[in-house]
């Protein structure tokens, strides 16, 4: 699997989705160490362009071109370079929290309301998605909130010995692989759903689909089997450029 980003304006035919794409890019990067000390994490470059740049690209391409972007630190880096986003050929609003509002909280701050389904996503991943395949299944399946997951695998080093509760040996299983879906920090929400969020408080996106799963609201999981990468510490990055070349 490959990451792809390419850019050309002669290619883009112009259609104009009504989704808007809210990206948190709030973050402090604080895994990435000197890194982030004088540039946010998501103008971190990867090849040429700053990782959010390839993020909006990838939903601009497909077209979707309402962005608001949920800044803190370092706010001002990001919008002196992306301003209204007319150079991209988008059209981008900012919420600016002036405090950090985790990956949930500055949902509780867009106005004015979205009365449309709309993607969130985490300003700190890489990923290829068809984002219309994405919506499709969030109205198909009668979902008012989609998670992207990953499959995760790990392997055990060491042999797992399952025994009974009189403590005879059952099996061994030397270094066997778990498996496990991934939040992939992609989602999908119906605008009924702001009404879970608490006003201006920092919340996560997880807790967000606690609240929901505890009360029945239909949620829903969508895999993703394409390229996705989370930018969290610095192997990643100089992965993600590894797989710019590619």
């Amino acid at each position: 699997m490959q990451l792809k980003s390419v850019f050309s304006l002669d290619d883009i035919t112009f259609v104009t989705r009504d989704n808007p794409v809210v990206i948190m890019a709030g973050g402090l990067g604080s895994r990435l160490g000197q890194l982030t000390k004088e540039t946010p994490k998501p103008m971190l470059s990867i090849g040429s362009k700053p990782m959010l740049q390839h993020l909006i690209e990838q939903f601009r391409d497909q077209g979707f071109r309402k962005f608001i972007l949920c800044v803190n630190y370092k706010k001002d880096i990001i919008r002196n370079f992306f301003s209204d986003g007319e150079k991209l050929g988008v059209k981008i609003t900012y919420i600016e929290e002036e405090k950090r509002l985790g990956t949930a909280g500055a949902l509780s701050l867009i106005q004015p309301s979205i009365n449309v389904p709309y993607f969130v996503v985490n300003a700190d991943i890489l990923v290829n998605i068809d984002f219309m395949k994405l919506l499709s299944f969030h109205i198909k399946s009668e979902s008012l909130a989609t998670m992207c997951v990953r499959q995760y695998q790990m392997q055990v080093p060491y042999g797992v010995v399952n025994s009974n509760d009189r403590n005879q040996l059952l099996s061994i299983d030397e270094k066997p692989s778990l498996s496990f879906n991934v939040n992939a920090g992609v989602y999908l929400l119906d605008p009924s759903i702001n009404s879970f969020v608490p006003n201006n408080k920092f919340f996560d996106m997880p807790s967000l689909f606690d609240i929901l799963i505890d009360k029945g609201i239909p949620s829903t999981a969508y895999p993703i089997n394409d390229y996705w990468l989370d930018i969290g510490h610095k192997a990643d990055l100089e992965q993600a450029n590894i797989d710019m070349k590619l």
